[in-house]
């Protein structure tokens, strides 16, 4: 039941999510500083002008093939039509932020628009649960296994 269910809690809980994450990025290195490998999960598109964030578990995949079409590199017009492979490793359609020298990290990062998926964290765990457990069970020792399920 959503008798709960407040508008001004709504906002509340988003400025206050601002809030941290404003307080986060201030507290992270000068983009100077930091060194490129950790741009591994940053696609970069030039044409676009945009950098986007691959988080796992967060229908990456599907954002990948969108992006994918979106680049007009591919003989595609559904993003259902990219295999598996060029959605898992999309390089020659899109570029890593860890590919660019230094300099044109740090230009990209200050000129382009930016943008990340998020999905609500248990949601998200429940997904990998079932994606590597229920999914892919031999992946896992016997040990994770039986750790997990009692």
């Amino acid at each position: 039941m959503l008798a709960s269910f407040s508008i001004d809690r709504v906002l509340q809980n988003k400025t206050d999510r601002v809030r941290l994450v404003s307080v986060a990025c201030a507290s992270m290195p000068d983009p100077a500083v930091i060194n490129t490998v950790d741009f591994t999960n940053i696609y970069v598109d030039d044409v676009h002008k945009y950098l986007y964030c691959k988080v796992e578990k967060v229908a990456s995949t599907t954002w990948k093939r969108v992006l994918i079409l979106l680049t007009g590199k591919l003989n595609a017009t559904r993003s259902s039509e990219i295999g598996f492979s060029a959605a898992h490793m999309p390089y020659g359609f899109l570029n890593q932020l860890a590919a660019y020298p230094r300099q044109q990290v740090q230009r990209r990062l200050r000129n382009y628009f930016k943008f990340v998926f998020i999905r609500e964290p248990l949601e998200r765990f429940v997904s990998a649960f079932r994606f590597i457990i229920l999914r892919y069970p031999k992946r896992l020792s016997r040990f994770t296994n039986a750790t997990v399920v009692r």
